[in-house]
C-alpha cells in the first residue's frame, strides 16, 4: 500500500511538473527526496507494528495452549483417581468374596451360617458384575464406540414409565417415587441413551436415599427441555475420595455464570441450579461409596454425548439435585 501511495505521489508531482515548466527542478528533486523519506519511514513503522502484533497474537496462542495444558492435566488426574477408587471398589469386592467362598468351604459350618455365607457371596458376585459392566460401559463411552441416535419421543412419558418401573424399589425400601412436570413433552433425541442416564441417576438416587423419597421432574425452557432427580437422601460425599463431585461442581459453577450473563441481557432470571446452603462445606469430608464416581462418569460421558449440560446441587441437609438440560432439536 505505500510502494502504490509512492508512485502515485510520484506521478502526480511529474504531472505538476510538464505543467509548470517554470517550476524549479531542485525543489521538485527536495520534495521527491521527502517523499521517498517519508514512506520509508512509514513501512519501517508498519513491519514493527505488524511485527508487534504478531507476537502479541502469539502470546495469546501460548496463553491458550498453557490454559488447555493445565484442564487436560486436571481431567487426567481426576481420571486416575476415578480408577484408583475403581480398582479399590473391586478389590474390595473381590476380597468379600473370596472370604464368603472359603468360610462356605469349612467342615463344620452350619445349614444355616452356610445360607448366610452363600447369599454373602451372591450379593458380592452381583456388586463386581455390576462394576465390572459398568467399566466395560464408561470405556465404551470413552473410546468413542457410542453413537447417538436420534429420533422423536415422548420425554415426559419416558420419564412416567421410569417412575412406574422403580416404584416397587422405592416402596419396598420405605420411599416415595413421585413424577412432576408435563404430561406430554415431545422432543428430538437418543431415548434410549436419555433412559440409560436417567435409570442411572434414579438407581443412584434410591440407592443412598434412606428417608423421604426421590422427585423427577420433567419441563422446557427457552429451546431447551430438562429433567430433574432430587432425593432426601445425604448429600454426595466430598474428600479426596471423591473426584467426580470437584468436576461436577465446577461444571455447574461455571453453567451457572453464563447462564447468569445470558439471562441479565435478555432480562430474566437463571434457571441453573442454585448451590446449597455452606457452598462446599456442606458436602461431608468423607470417601464416596463403592461405584459412585463409576457411575456419575457413565452419567456425565453420555451428558456429552447427548450435547447436554449436568448440574448437581448437594448437601447433607438438603439431599442432592441433579438436572440434566438437552436441546430440543439437534
Amino acid at each position: 500500500e505505500w510502494g502504490h501511495l509512492q508512485l502515485g505521489l510520484f506521478e502526480v508531482m511529474e504531472v505538476f511538473a510538464a505543467a509548470h515548466p517554470e517550476f524549479d527542478r531542485t525543489a521538485l528533486v527536495a520534495a521527491n527526496h521527502l517523499m521517498i523519506t517519508l514512506v520509508n519511514e512509514a513501512i519501517s513503522q508498519s513491519a514493527g507494528q505488524y511485527e508487534r502484533l504478531q507476537q502479541a497474537e502469539a502470546a495469546g496462542r501460548l496463553s491458550d495452549l498453557e490454559g488447555a495444558l493445565a484442564e487436560l492435566n486436571a481431567i487426567e488426574s481426576r481420571r486416575a483417581a476415578l480408577i484408583h477408587e475403581a480398582v479399590h471398589d473391586l478389590d474390595g469386592n473381590v476380597f468379600g468374596v473370596t472370604v464368603a467362598a472359603k468360610l462356605l468351604g469349612g467342615a463344620n459350618l452350619g445349614a444355616d451360617d452356610r445360607a448366610d455365607f452363600a447369599q454373602l457371596l451372591q450379593r458380592g458376585v452381583q456388586s463386581v458384575t455390576t462394576m465390572l459392566t459398568d467399566l466395560k460401559e464408561l470405556a465404551r463411552l470413552e473410546a468413542g464406540r457410542e453413537k447417538r441416535e436420534v429420533g422423536a419421543f415422548d420425554a415426559a412419558a419416558l420419564l412416567a414409565e421410569l417412575g412406574a418401573a422403580h416404584r416397587p424399589i422405592a416402596d419396598g425400601r420405605g420411599l416415595f417415587l413421585e413424577v412432576r412436570g408435563s404430561r406430554t413433552l415431545v422432543v428430538e433425541g437418543d431415548a434410549a441413551k436419555v433412559r440409560r442416564l436417567l435409570q442411572n441417576l434414579l438407581l443412584n438416587a434410591l440407592k443412598y436415599t434412606t428417608r423421604g423419597g426421590i422427585t423427577l421432574s420433567v419441563g422446557e425452557e427457552a429451546g431447551n427441555w430438562w429433567v430433574m432427580v432430587k432425593d432426601t437422601g445425604p448429600g454426595l460425599m466430598a474428600g479426596p475420595g471423591a473426584p467426580m463431585v470437584a468436576g461436577l461442581k465446577e461444571a455447574t459453577a461455571s453453567a451457572r455464570e453464563s447462564d447468569e450473563k445470558a439471562a441479565a441481557i435478555a432480562g430474566e432470571l437463571s434457571h441453573v441450579l442454585v448451590p446449597p446452603p455452606g457452598g462446599a462445606a456442606a458436602l461431608r469430608a468423607t470417601h464416596q461409596q463403592p461405584g459412585e464416581g463409576i457411575g456419575l462418569s457413565i452419567v456425565k460421558r453420555l451428558c456429552e454425548l447427548l450435547d447436554a449440560s449436568l448440574e448437581m446441587a448437594s448437601s447433607a441437609e438438603t439431599g442432592t439435585t441433579f438436572r440434566v438440560v438437552l436441546p430440543r432439536k439437534y
